[in-house]
């Protein structure tokens, strides 16, 4: 909760709260932050100093055989600088020593930076799912693993 602003002031635009959290309504708010939080477990801030400049969390699919780092977030002034592979990469350790074998992920195809990243820390597609925008538009939602066998933390 003392976090809640600063990470509800890293999204700027419902395109970009789609890619992040596509179930979420534009404007971001507390209250979907506070039902996020309920939904989901290791919710994680980077900080640069007292400055909140990255977030992401962890949940399961429905049946609870799988485990995701989901709404991966970087400040824009950050960008570029790895602050994301580092924060994904501690979420995966996470997901590791806590929970299971194999770590997933799920990145919009127009979200080419993060796509690149992840492909490039050894994600590989296995799945696909056609997403409807808030702006009416489709996307295509690649969903990604990663097998503990060949991690490297």
């Amino acid at each position: 909760p003392t976090h809640y602003q600063a990470i509800i002031s890293l999204i700027k635009s419902p395109q970009e709260l789609f890619l992040i959290y596509p179930a979420a309504d534009w404007p971001f708010d507390i209250k979907q932050l506070e039902k996020l939080a309920t939904e989901r477990s290791d919710l994680t801030v980077v900080l640069d100093g007292d400055l909140v400049i990255g977030f992401a969390d962890l949940y399961s699919n429905l049946s609870g055989s799988k485990r995701f780092v989901g709404n991966v977030v970087v400040s824009q002034d950050y960008r570029g600088k790895g602050i994301g592979r580092a924060l994904v990469r501690y979420m995966c350790d996470r997901v590791f020593e806590r929970y299971a074998n194999e770590v997933h992920i799920t990145v919009f195809n127009h979200n080419l930076p993060a796509l690149t990243l992840y492909a490039s820390m050894g994600f590989k597609p296995y799945d696909m799912e056609l997403r409807k925008m808030p702006s009416g538009g489709r996307a295509m939602a690649i969903h990604m693993q990663l097998n503990r066998r060949g991690w490297q933390s």
